[in-house]
């Protein structure tokens, strides 16, 4: 069978959960299909597609009162419209991939939430660096209308252990440097407890 998709492994989001938890913080975890074990006493939703992590966010937003929402899953901006159940045959020919748009998870959240919470984080993967970068993260956080963009490069991205990440909001970005995904989490979340959102996280 053929798929197309992406190399992301989950683990910036694993990251974020384990520290997340580790700080105190009540953390549900929504998660797409990944090789990796959920860290003790977090609350684990699996998903399978982008309307249904969209929709398993939409019911935890519903039963809980959720501080902050950190999207840092790689969700794919389009899918097949129709996929096959069979395999194709080559001799059968292929004419076209018919596509359609997947929901922006974060910006509908954002559409839909009423005052300040939850304190929303998105993330921007670019192929781009330095100030190229930030100024997309920062087109990106305005479009989708969060609180923060977590912003890193391809090149120090997916698949690894460790990252880069530029912290971008209206007022400031701050990188920083190369550091353990870990590591790189208990930065988010730092940001999350110097604005005040630290309780309860999904």
């Amino acid at each position: 069978m053929r798929a197309l998709t992406n190399i992301s492994a989950g683990k910036m989001g694993y990251a974020l959960a384990k520290a997340a938890r580790e700080q105190g913080a009540l953390v549900t975890l929504v998660s797409g299909p990944v090789d990796l074990s959920p860290p003790p006493g977090v609350e684990l939703i699996q998903v399978q597609t982008a309307e249904d992590m969209l929709h398993a966010l939409r019911d935890v937003m519903k039963q809980h009162a959720i501080d902050s929402l950190i999207m840092a899953a790689a969700v794919a901006d389009f899918r097949i419209h129709s996929p096959s159940s069979t395999k194709l045959k080559k001799e059968e020919g292929l004419d076209r991939l018919n596509w359609v748009e997947n929901p922006d998870i974060i910006a509908t959240i954002a559409r839909e939430r009423t005052g300040k919470k939850p304190f929303l984080v998105a993330f921007a993967l670019e192929s781009t660096e330095g100030d190229a970068l930030i100024e997309l993260a920062r087109n990106k956080l305005r479009k989708k209308g969060v609180d923060l963009i977590v912003a890193n490069s391809t090149h120090q991205a997916l698949g690894r252990d460790d990252t880069e990440i530029y912290l971008v909001d209206e007022a400031q970005a701050q990188c920083s440097g190369l550091v353990s995904k870990q590591r790189a989490a208990q930065l988010i979340l730092a940001h999350l407890t110097a604005h005040g959102f630290s309780g309860t996280l999904s």
